[in-house]
Formats: C-alpha cells, structure tokens, sequence
C-alpha cells in the first residue's frame, strides 16, 4: 500500500527508523520498501527499509556499505579481502593474496578496531585482529556484505571501535547446484561445490579449495572451507537458523610479522556454530542465538626450523575458545519503538607464549603435528554486554538513541551511547547527523606476545573514543548521491611502535589522537545503454598526531587519501566488463629492510577488470589485475603482485 510521506503516522516512520538489531532485522534507508516480516511489504514515499534476518546494521543516520551476490559475481575478485578493499571507506592490508594474512581497518582505525560477524553472529578473534578475516566462508557463498563506518558500541560493547562487517551466506531462495573453477598466474587454483535444497527446512551446504605457490619465495597457501546453514521456519515456534563451518589455512608467510624473517609459516584452523531463534508475538519480537568458536594457531619463525638457531627450540601454538549467547527484544508502541538485549560472551586462550601460567597439569596441544608439546599459557576474560534504545519520529525527523553497559573483570564497568538524527527536505534529499562513543580491550596478542623482536605489555587499558559526524544523502530510483565528514576523539589508542634506539617493539597506549574526514560518493545505474553501473568515492583522512620520535607498526599508518571507482557495461549480447579503480595514498613510514632508514609509502593505482560471457546456467570469465604493474606495499616492505591473470567457470543448475 503506498502511504503519504507528510501524512504517516508515527508508529510507521518509527518502523521506518528503527534500530532493530534485536531481531537481526535492520532498517536500510534507500528507495521506498519496508519488509516488516516475511510476508508483509509496506511501501513508504523516500524510505527503504529492506528488514531481511540477516541484516543487521541500522542505515539511520549512518553511513553503511552493501555489496549483493549479483554485483559480486561481476566484480575482478577471487576472495573477501579482495573484495573488501574496493568498498569506499575501507582499508585492507595484504600480506598475500588468496585471503591469507590481511588486516582490515576503517576510517583510519586500527585492525582490532573492527567487529566481524557472520550472519549476525560475533567471529571477532580475541586472540588479535590478524585473524579476524580467518572466515570459513567462501566468496562464493555470499549473498552480500555490509559494512558500517563509525563506531557500534551502544549496540555491541566493547570492540565495535570505528566500524563493523556484516557476512550474510545462502542459502538460496531456490534449489540449486553451483560449481566453480579457477585457475591463473602463480600456479593459483580453486574449486567449489555448494547447493540448496528444501521448502520448510532450507539447507545451504558447500565445500571450497583454494591453493597457490604464491606471487613471491614461501608466499604459497592451501586452504579449504566447509560451510552448512540450515533454516526451518514454523508457525507456532518460530524459525530455527544453524550454522556450521570449518576452515584449514596454511600459508607461507614471508616476513608477514618481521622483515628479518622470510622464513615464517603459519597454520590455523578455525571452527564455527551457532544457533539462532526469532519470533513475532504480536508487536513484540523476540530472538535469541548460542554461539561457538574456536580457533586454532600454529605460528613457526622458521618454517619447519629452516635456518633456525639453536635457541629456538619449538614453534608457537595457541587454541582460542569463544562461547557466547545473547538475547534481544523489539516492541513497537504508539509513541516509538523500544529494543534490548543482552549479550555474554567468554574469551579463553590456551598457548605456548601468551597469558599467564597454567596453575596445575598443562593441557595437551591440540596441534596434530606435535601432541607432546603442552600448553604453558592461558588467559581468560568474561564480557557481558546489556544494552536499550529507543527510536521514534515526529514529522519528517527521525532519530534513534541508545545507551549500552559492558563489563570484564579485569577493566570494570564501562558506558557506551549515542544517538542518530535524519530529516527529510524531500522524500529524495535528507541530512543527517549522529554522535556516538565506543571502546576496545586489548587482545590477548597486546597483552602477553614477546619474540626476539617484539615486547608486551600486560598493564595496557582499554581504548576509548568518541565519534560525531554528520552529512547530507539524495536518492532516487537510479541515482545515489552523500557527501559527509566524521571527527574521531581517541584517547589511550593501542599501537606497536619502536623508538630509534631501541631494537624491540612495544606495545603500548598511545596518547588522544584526533582522526577527521570527509567523504562523497555518487552512484549511477542506467536504464538503457551500454553502461549498467557508474559509481565513484572519495575519502579524505587526517590524523593529528605523528610518529615522531618512534616508529608506528598500525596506528598512525592510515589512507590519507581513497579514491574508489567502478564501471560495468556490456560489450556484444552477454558479453560484459567490470572495471575498478583504487587509487590510496597511505599516511606513515616503515623500515627498510636492507638500511633500516625510515621510507615512507608511496600513492599507488590498482587498475582491474573482469570480462565475462554470461549465460543461462554458466558464466565464464577472465581476470586483470594491475593492469599498469603498479609496483606497492600495504604493510611494510612486502611487495604485492604486479600485474597477473586469472581465469573461471561457474556453471548452476536449478530447479
């Protein structure tokens, strides 16, 4: 039913403006739909809210990125760092390519400043933000990806800093098989298999291998993927959604974490489960999830003891445990809508090198290469995470708040609140503004980890911040168009920096460091020509403290500048390009590796395509990369791949 933008009444907008994470149903500000549940579709002059489970990051008054499986499948990426580090906004530091080792920050923040779910479940690693993108989910299995730009802790505690990702996976809304193939430049190969089956009860299962030598010496990877979704939906008890993944990663890590060291190899396997319910009783929604994971973590200096001295004796082994639960409920009134919830979660490491001693008989490692060695280490921490808002609208104002409460035994108490505020000019013209505050605990890895080259240290506390930003949004049924800026307030950041006298890094709390920027994109999708998506985005940085006096390994190293552009067209009949274009120019200096001096890092332009020959049941379809063989770095001296080729087949057959 259409309903009259000036005329609505209240309790409408505030559905229209809700922050409604408690059910996993988030409002997307867009075109003119709101899915207020599986079946019922209002539509509202200016204001899409697409409520789908899986969604979970409010669009009012923010800033949120959503990349969907149609677009994915045209794009010239092969995995989720790849993917990532086109979306505006978004920094991805790659060590290697293939999704082994990448760091992802956003707005300037650093990797442990990032929550990462997965169908709006927690993954986010305690043990470091390393292996935050250690997901066992393959490209393939997507059905889009959010990304929010600010800070989330009214909502998520502690951890959600400067932004959050969102990872939503099939399965598919019909029954399907799907296969694809890959292969190209350094001996790169993968295969996957995956179909969806079933009415009441809808399966999503897949299977992934991903191998290559490698662009560089001991930068070659195997990884494989096991992913299950199931999803029952009942009248009386509502819907059931469980997943079930396992990940097997290892990779040659050639100075990832220390030049001095080409030698490093790395192993991990990460195990994932959850259990999700959600109801509607009347106006109240209720929903609830238990969740498991666990991540293991073999890190070798010397790849199999190659060149090792006599003093390193055994590798570093670590097994982290995540057990949470939570639950949220929505109730839409006359006057608004009120959400709540709660969350417990509880970290635990078992390691060779980090946290404090094992008190009693040390636990077997669980590592199937060397069951002899025990665990000496643990570190423990509970988080529980209680949080309330209210959204509601008078006129064309809309606004949201929230206020959320987060407690660890060994930080105390601490506060998170915020509030966002959208008005409407036109039913396509709005402005808005938001101010919110967030924090982060320091990882297990800032806490305890010392090597030759590196020092701890177990008295850090906690990073605080807070956010304002503001910005303007036009949109209509082709054209997107916002321009805005933020200012991020941080005091006690936590960085890895080394003074020039000294041969250790340490981790420390650097003191406030102020982190602006201003930010405007334009999004075109024709109707009819050649051209099916133009779309460009800028983002400008600065941060007002410098590394002087000491070298910064992640804090200070942020995009000064973001240049992000796309084009999709076609060519003859079902022969299509996609191109992208990023250009970065990254704040910050590193060591070099043969002098030592300080060298600063230099803009580069990454230049892509994909060509592909889509049909019925299968596409086709050829990857450049780097087409100008721009020589670069995202972290340090590891030099990334110049310009490379890759090729591949999807076929699907459905029913």
């Amino acid at each position: 039913m259409r309903i009259n933008f000036k005329k609505a009444v209240a309790p409408v907008m505030a559905i229209a403006m809700s922050w409604s994470a408690a059910a996993g149903n988030e409002p997307v500000l867009g075109k003119d739909m709101y899915r207020l549940s599986d079946t019922t579709v209002i539509r509202l002059a200016g204001v899409e809210v697409n409520a789908g489970r899986n969604r979970v990051f409010s669009r009012a008054g923010r800033v949120v990125e959503e990349v969907k499986a149609d677009e994915l499948r045209k794009m010239p990426v092969e995995s989720t760092d790849a993917l990532l580090r086109l979306l505006p906004g978004v920094d991805i530091r790659q060590r290697g390519t293939g999704s082994t080792q990448a760091d992802i920050s956003i707005r300037g923040g650093s990797f442990d400043q990032v929550l990462v779910l997965v169908n709006g479940i927690n993954v986010t690693d305690p043990q470091t933000g390393h292996h935050n993108l250690n997901l066992p989910v393959d490209l393939n299995d997507l059905q889009s990806v959010e990304v929010l730009q600010g800070a989330a802790s009214r909502r998520y505690g502690s951890q959600a800093f400067s932004g959050a990702l969102n990872f939503i996976t099939g399965p598919d809304e019909k029954n399907n098989l799907k296969v694809a193939l890959t292969t190209g430049a350094f001996d790169t190969r993968s295969q996957q298999l995956s179909f969806s089956a079933g009415k009441k009860i809808r399966n999503y299962t897949s299977l992934g291998h991903y191998s290559s030598d490698g662009h560089r010496i001991n930068t070659d990877y195997d990884i494989s993927n096991v992913y299950n979704r199931t999803v029952w939906k009942t009248k009386r008890s509502g819907t059931f959604d469980a997943q079930f993944s396992r990940q097997y990663k290892s990779f040659g890590a050639n100075g990832f974490y220390g030049l001095a060291y080409p030698n490093q190899f790395e192993h991990t396997r990460t195990r994932l489960s959850s259990l999700n319910w959600d109801k509607q009783y009347g106006q109240l929604y209720l929903q609830g999830s238990l969740y498991r994971r666990r991540h293991y973590d073999r890190f070798e200096l010397y790849r199999d003891f190659q060149g090792a001295p006599a003093t390193y004796t055994q590798h570093n082994y670590h097994k982290t445990t995540v057990n949470g639960g939570e639950i949220n409920a929505r109730l839409t009134t006359a006057i608004g809508q009120f959400t709540a919830g709660l969350d417990v979660r509880n970290d635990h490491i078992y390691s060779t090198k980090l946290g404090r001693p094992v008190e009693g008989k040390l636990p077997k490692n669980t590592d199937e290469r060397r069951r002899d060695i025990r665990y000496a280490y643990e570190a423990e921490r509970a988080l529980t995470n209680g949080y309330a808002g209210y959204t509601g609208s008078v006129g064309p104002v809309f606004v949201s708040a929230g206020l959320s409460l987060s407690h660890t035994g060994d930080y105390g108490l601490k506060h998170h609140y915020g509030a966002d505020l959208s008005y409407f000019f036109t039913n396509e013209l709005s402005a808005y503004v938001s101010a919110n505050s967030s924090s982060r605990l320091p990882t297990f890895t800032d806490l305890y980890y010392s090597d030759p080259i590196r020092k701890s240290n177990p008295d850090l506390r906690p990073e605080t911040a807070q956010t304002y930003e503001g910005g303007v949004a036009y949109g209509e049924k082709n054209l997107g168009i916002k321009a805005g800026f933020f200012t991020r307030f941080g005091q006690n950041i936590i960085d890895w920096i080394k003074y020039p006298t000294e041969t250790l890094w340490q981790s420390e709390n650097l003191t406030a460091i102020t982190t602006q920027g201003i930010y405007m994109s334009a999004e075109y999708l024709p109707d009819a020509g050649p051209f099916t998506r133009l779309s460009v985005s800028y983002q400008l940085m600065n941060a007002d403290k410098k590394a002087d006096g000491f070298d910064s390994k992640y804090a200070l190293d942020y995009l000064k500048h973001q240049l992000t552009g796309r084009v999709q067209h076609s060519i003859v009949k079902n022969i299509g390009a996609s191109w992208t274009l990023l250009i970065k120019d990254r704040a910050g200096a590193y060591a070099d590796f043969a002098t030592g001096a300080p060298t600063e890092y230099k803009p580069h332009c990454l230049l892509s395509t994909r060509v592909s020959w889509s049909l019925k049941r299968i596409q086709i379809y050829a990857d450049a990369n780097n087409l100008l063989n721009d020589s670069y770095v995202d972290f340090g001296g590891l030099p990334m791949p110049g310009f490379h080729l890759l090729a591949g087949v999807k076929w699907q057959l459905r029913r």
